[in-house]
Order: C-alpha cells, then sequence, then structure tokens
C-alpha cells in the first residue's frame, strides 16, 4: 500500500487502496475508456467524503494534484466514472435510511442500486420508473440525468428529487434546499463556502443565455429554469456526472404501486407504420411504449431465442410493446377498446392474455443474447438513448437507415417512445486500429443526424468524456462558456472529474480508447 492510501486510512472509517488488481477492478465502465487510478476509496459515511475531498483540496494548496472522480457501479457509457487520481467509490454507501409511504418519499444513499431500492419500495405498494439498468447505483443515475416517471408522466430525474446532500470541492457539506438568491444576507444558517458558492451562482443567473432544451441533457441542464427568487441547487448536481460535487443523500418521490399491468404488442412493418401507432398508443395514454427492432428476433439461428409474436418479419420492421396500468380495469378495458378500433386493419394486436405475459418480460433478455451474442466484436453502447422530437422520428430512422447502407453496418433500433429515447448499438472491434477509426466517423454521422433533426445526442444521460468529443462542437458557444463558469464556481481546483462535458479533451480522452474486449463492455445484465 502506498503512502497516500496509508494516510487516508489513518483518517477514515471506510478503507482506500492501492493494489494494482483493485486499480485495474475499477479502471473501466461500459465505455471504450480505460484509465487507471492511484487510489480506490471506499468510504462509510458522509463524514468520509468530506474528509476525502478535503485531502485532495489540502494537496493542490501545495501544488500536488489528485483529482476526485465519484464511482458507483462503474455502469458509465461514456467514461465518466472512470479516472486517473483519487476513486471514491460508492459501493459501501448501500443504505436505504428512511420511508415515508404516506408521503412516497424514500431517503437513500447513492451506492444503493436501482434494483435493491425497486425491490424494496414493492414491498410497500410502491414504485419508481426510471430508464436505467437494475445494476446501476442510485448517484450514478442522478449523476447522468437520467429520466423517469410518476403516475405515467415521463419527467426528467431533477423533478423526482426532492432533495439532496453534496460534498463541495473543499470538503463542505451543502443539503439542497430552495433558496431565495437575493436575499443570502438572512441565510444565517449557511457555512461560509456555502454562502460563497450561492453569492457567485446569482451572480451568473443575470447573465444566463436563453433557456436551453429541457429534452437536452448536454452541459449544466438542470440551471435551465431557475430563478434567483426560487433556486434549488439540486437540480444542478443532476446530470453533473460528479463534477460539481460528490452525493452522499438523497430523497425521491415514489408512486403507488399499479395492480399487476396487461401488456400488448404490434407488428409495424415499417418506419411511417412505427411512428404512427406509436403516438396512437400515447395518445390513448399508455405506458412504457417500447419498440424492438425485428432484427433482434430474425438473429434466433445464433443466439437461440425464439419470438412469441412472430416467426419471422422483414428487418425494417419492428414490435412496439405497451403496458395498460391503470388501476380501475373499466379504464383498461376502454383504452383498449379505443385501441382496436383505431388501430389499422393491417396491424394485428396481441394481448398478453393471449400469449402470456411472461412473453413480455423475457424481452430483455432476448435484448440481452442479440448484444452479446459475438466474443470478437461488440454492440458497443455510444450513444444510447438520443432523445429525437416525434415530429422527427420517422426522418431520424430512415436517416438511420441510410447510414446503415452507407457505412456497412448493422443499426438494430430499441426506443423508448413514451420518452421519445432511441438507441442503436453498431458492433465495431475496439482492438483493430481501423474499427476504431471507422467508429469515431459513424458517431461523428450520427451526431450530425440527431443534431439535424432537432434531437439531442443527450436524451437520458449527459455527455461525459467520450460523446463530448462529438457532441460539443454542435453547442453554442456561449452556452459552453456558461458550462465553463459553473465548473469554475464549484470547483476552482479543478479537481473534481476533470475532462468531462465542456471540458474534455480529444488528445487527452482518446489516448485511454481501450484496444481490447475485457471487463466492462457488456450491453445488458
Amino acid at each position: 500500500m502506498n503512502r497516500i492510501a496509508t494516510y487516508i486510512n489513518r483518517y477514515i472509517d471506510g478503507v482506500a487502496y492501492s493494489s494494482p488488481d483493485i486499480l485495474s477492478a475499477h479502471a473501466t465502465d461500459r465505455s471504450v475508456l480505460k484509465y487507471h487510478p492511484r487510489i480506490v476509496a471506499f468510504p462509510h459515511n458522509t463524514k468520509d467524503i468530506s474528509r476525502l475531498l478535503r485531502f485532495s483540496f489540502q494537496l493542490s494548496k501545495k501544488g500536488i494534484e489528485l483529482p476526485v472522480t465519484p464511482q458507483g457501479a462503474m455502469r458509465s457509457k461514456t467514461g465518466s466514472s472512470l479516472g486517473s487520481g483519487l476513486v471514491v467509490s460508492t459501493q459501501k454507501l448501500d443504505r436505504i435510511l428512511e420511508l415515508d409511504t404516506r408521503q412516497r418519499l424514500v431517503r437513500v444513499q447513492p451506492g444503493v442500486t436501482y434494483r435493491t431500492l425497486r425491490n424494496a419500495l414493492l414491498c410497500q405498494g410502491l414504485d419508481l420508473p426510471l430508464v436505467a439498468d437494475d445494476s446501476e447505483t442510485i448517484g450514478g443515475i442522478i449523476a447522468r440525468g437520467a429520466r423517469g416517471s410518476i403516475n405515467s408522466e415521463s419527467l426528467d430525474i431533477a423533478e423526482i428529487v426532492q432533495k439532496l446532500e453534496f460534498v463541495m470541492y473543499d470538503g463542505t457539506v451543502v443539503e439542497s434546499n430552495e433558496i431565495n438568491l437575493t436575499k443570502l444576507k438572512k441565510q444565517k444558517h449557511l457555512k461560509p463556502s456555502e454562502k460563497k458558492l450561492y453569492e457567485q451562482l446569482a451572480k451568473l443567473l443575470r447573465s444566463m443565455p436563453d433557456k436551453a432544451d429541457a429534452h437536452d441533457h448536454r452541459g449544466y441542464y438542470g440551471i435551465a429554469g431557475q430563478s434567483l427568487k426560487k433556486f434549488n441547487i439540486a437540480k444542478l448536481l443532476c446530470g453533473s456526472e460528479g463534477t460539481l460535487g460528490v452525493i452522499s443523500e438523497v430523497i425521491l418521490r415514489c408512486e403507488a404501486l399499479y395492480e399487476e399491468p396487461e401488456y400488448v404488442a404490434i407488428l409495424c412493418r415499417n418506419n411511417a407504420k412505427l411512428t404512427q401507432t406509436a403516438e396512437l398508443l400515447k395518445k390513448l395514454q399508455f405506458s412504457d411504449v417500447t419498440c424492438y427492432d425485428a432484427e433482434f428476433f430474425n438473429a434466433k439461428a445464433s443466439t437461440g431465442k425464439d419470438s412469441a409474436f412472430f416467426r419471422s418479419a422483414p428487418d425494417d420492421a419492428f414490435l412496439l410493446t405497451a403496458t395498460v396500468k391503470d388501476d380501475a380495469k373499466r379504464q383498461r378495458r376502454r383504452k383498449l377498446k379505443k385501441l382496436r378500433k383505431q388501430l389499422p386493419k393491417d396491424l394485428k394486436l396481441i394481448r398478453s392474455t393471449e400469449v402470456g405475459a411472461e412473453e413480455f418480460s423475457v424481452l430483455p433478455a432476448k435484448l440481452s443474447a442479440y448484444f452479446n451474442d459475438d466474443a470478437a466484436v461488440r454492440h458497443l453502447p455510444l450513444a444510447d438513448d438520443v432523445y429525437i422530437p416525434p415530429a422527427q422520428q420517422k426522418h431520424f430512422l430512415d436517416g438511420v437507415n441510410y447510414l446503415s447502407e452507407s457505412k456497412h453496418l448493422s443499426l438494430a433500433v430499441l426506443a423508448k417512445l413514451d420518452h421519445n429515447l432511441f438507441t442503436i448499438r453498431p458492433t465495431f472491434n475496439v482492438a483493430s486500429a481501423s474499427d476504431r477509426q471507422r467508429m469515431i466517423d459513424f458517431l461523428r454521422n450520427y451526431v450530425e443526424l440527431i443534431d439535424g433533426v432537432g434531437g439531442s445526442p443527450c436524451g437520458n444521460a449527459s455527455e461525459g468524456r467520450f460523446l463530448a468529443l462529438f457532441t460539443n462542437s454542435h453547442r453554442d458557444a456561449s452556452r459552453l462558456q456558461f458550462d465553463t463558469e459553473i465548473k469554475q464556481i464549484f470547483d476552482p481546483t479543478g479537481l473534481l472529474n476533470p475532462d468531462l462535458k465542456q471540458s474534455a479533451d480529444a488528445k487527452s480522452t482518446l489516448r485511454h480508447f481501450r484496444t481490447s474486449h475485457d471487463t466492462g463492455l457488456s450491453s445488458i445484465d
């Protein structure tokens, strides 16, 4: 154990490591990047996080840089959970601290996984539907700026977070509250660092650029819509990817659990039919409207997974599934009756009462088999969950078809249409220099396509370290400068997860490009 790790261990209840095997285990996430940290620390409480950040800050005053990177379950697809300095893992901060079933609120530590939290809530008649993987931590989900829903209404995670506690660059612990920035002198409870932070933010807010698109999660989008009289710092931490502070506790809003839902499936034979049918389902207030490319099921020869919905379908067809969640059975019947009446005659409606609800629940397993069917090449999660406006979705899908043909790539589409989020997973071999160049060329063209239809490459996660290389050139210069000023206010030392978002540097980032398919690239657990 090196001297820094030994010193840290004297002052925290948790433990810090510098052994090569542990450092290697925390060097990769789901991105195509690899960063070897110097130290990995596992804090046990907020006090530990505060001491770790204060230690890094004190070193910086002596001219020694030890940047801090918060890390949860290492599920980031953009390299935002990787760092070459001190990695602060939240794996031991995995407790559900408090549950208020009456107000439908839950207080948790950031290391609790989505699967653990949701299972606990389900036992109490509550739910928290997020667009997230089961193995992701709550801290990671908030830090990347995920989307979710409450009572079937699509929401940003910032609208689900009720309160948040985080640790600043110098170790100061801040608890988020809605605050009037014009009356800071009356806020006697604020600590000096905290008060200075709010004073600088108040000054910056007066020069804020035009309001950003609410569906665009690039930069520090959480500041949009905030005012001097009603400012909530928690919203700014959502999507910040650990560049503004380290989250230590959070209170989330939940929804009442619905009765066992009913599922429907519809086979759509082209892009036009898909977008028309999806709009009908959303108009009738169906939930969990999801699109699966027929290619996922036509690959059954290699994956061994058959489809109960059809034997075979054209490769340009899609399976559209949705959920009827209404508690009132009369309301469910009314929705289904309207759907049957308005659905075009050439489209077949399949209900879970006909094929069994389990056929719908195993769809993620079919996807996993497809995405991980080859050891040599991988369906890489390069830009998952891009936001496309409903009116432009057909044009986007046509553009994806063109990219597929021109780049000679298989671009099967997966979409969460109630959130208007689209995912494609092209196959590349990161061990091949030519494939790595093809990957960069593809991403450049793909981001141009998304920007051309008025969408955002960051619909369910911020841009992080890797994707930022392709998205920053499409952002307004004043907005980039504004984000830089926010970062400077929160982190004047530049030690909190540097080289992310607007600060991403191509030369530095691409130097950490993976050249082998080792741990962390699995697409779906």
